[in-house]
């Protein structure tokens, strides 16, 4: 999911552990829609999106369900992004 109001992007605890992410001990609440939620701060090793790949790139663990979704911290490190009918357009 791609989610403009999210500030940073978050992986569900079990992507992370299937995606071989180190997870940290630092944890945070986080404001979501659904009100304060726990996560934990980690870093992706690999983010790749399509073609779009970042590299040490900084994720939050979702300790509280199985959502996964792209935040701005991803959306702004690309030259631009917007929508096009039914499609989202990513420029790296």
């Amino acid at each position: 999911m791609v989610d403009s109001g999210a500030s940073v992007t978050t992986v569900s605890r079990e992507t992370a552990v299937a995606a071989g992410v180190p997870i940290g001990n630092e944890h945070v609440i986080v404001n979501t829609a659904n009100g304060p939620a726990r996560a934990t701060k980690a870093y992706a090793e690999q983010l790749q999106i399509g073609s779009i790949e970042k590299t040490d790139f900084p994720i939050d663990i979702n300790e509280n369900d199985d959502t996964n979704l792209l935040g701005m911290n991803f959306l702004s490190s690309l030259q631009g992004w917007r929508v096009e009918g039914t499609y989202l357009v990513l420029q790296p």
